[in-house]
């Protein structure tokens, strides 16, 4: 479960098979487990039609909570009248609302059809959605609110599935568990970034995106081993000696000089660093700190 706008994780369950011999489906079951510490807030919950169900949507309901989300067509308790399912001839961009109780239910004729259910918004209210014209321009579609909603708000768990899916850990292992610990440091460094970024609001600096905080806070972490205790030696790193010190001496990031010397000439373009040599006033990564003592002892 994630936060919609950031992507920022607050709740997670890893499964471990069926819990149970009453277990009335996975779906149903993860969402409500995800969503106990929320009981009587009203928080809105947006899921896809993996997890949607008229059953589960009136339980949610009946705990205190809000949900939106797409369903699929053979789902228990929806209406079986034809204009509302997707045997239904709608013209591009029309819709059919129907209602029982709290939930309403909408059937949208989009490039395919779309089909949402929700416990809480009202089927008069309406919406909008940008959808692209054959010239290009960007047009709004009125839509139900519940359909426009979940559009806007369904992108919490995407979003951190991006980021985390651009920053892998490149490291290959059978072992399950391992497969787990890498996700996990990879979603705890991108909700760190999260939690950073709103408390620090305008003074934040990191302005450039989460990729230049991912590579900063590597750096923070190994900078005390590559570049203060690292073991002296011809073949290996070279750490920092009575002339040359490695260390956080920029405000703003520069390009890495080794970087710099290394990719002249060709198309790639050297990454920028807040570190660098201190004697020398120049920016270096810290793996490449080795490389700049050697040349200059060379």
């Amino acid at each position: 479960m994630a936060e919609s706008s950031t992507g920022y994780i607050t709740n997670f369950q890893v499964y471990t098979g069926r819990e149970g011999t009453g277990e009335k489906g996975l779906a149903h079951r993860v969402v409500m487990d995800l969503a106990t510490p929320y009981y009587g807030s009203h928080l809105s919950i947006f899921m896809d039609n993996f997890y949607s169900g008229v059953e589960l949507f009136e339980e949610m309901k009946g705990h205190g909570l809000d949900a939106c989300g797409t369903v699929r067509a053979n789902r228990k308790g929806l209406p079986k009248n034809k204009m509302l399912t997707k045997q239904a001839a709608l013209d591009k961009h029309t819709f059919r609302v129907a209602q029982k109780n709290d939930l309403t239910f909408c059937v949208w004729q989009d490039t395919k059809v779309v089909m949402v259910l929700s416990n809480y918004h009202d089927p008069t209210e309406k919406g909008s959605v940008s959808r692209r014209r054959q010239g290009g321009t960007q047009t709004a579609v009125v839509v139900p609110a519940c359909l426009s909603d979940y559009q806007k708000y369904m992108k919490g768990v995407d979003l951190l599935d991006q980021m985390i899916g651009y920053y892998q850990f490149q490291h290959r292992s059978k072992k399950w568990w391992r497969r787990l610990f890498f996700f996990f440091l990879a979603a705890g460094c991108y909700n760190a970034y999260v939690a950073a970024r709103c408390a620090g609001g305008n003074t934040f600096k990191y302005k450039s995106g989460y990729k230049d905080w991912l590579e900063d806070l590597a750096q923070e972490l190994v900078t005390p081993v590559t570049a203060r205790s690292a073991p002296q030696c011809s073949s290996g790193p070279v750490g920092a000696t009575s002339e040359h010190d490695c260390e956080k001496i920029f405000e703003k990031r520069k390009v890495c000089r080794e970087c710099a010397l290394s990719r002249s000439g060709t198309d790639v373009r050297a990454s920028a660093t807040v570190y660098g040599c201190r004697q020398c006033n120049e920016a270096l990564h810290v793996e490449c700190f080795g490389k700049h003592v050697r040349r200059h002892h060379l």
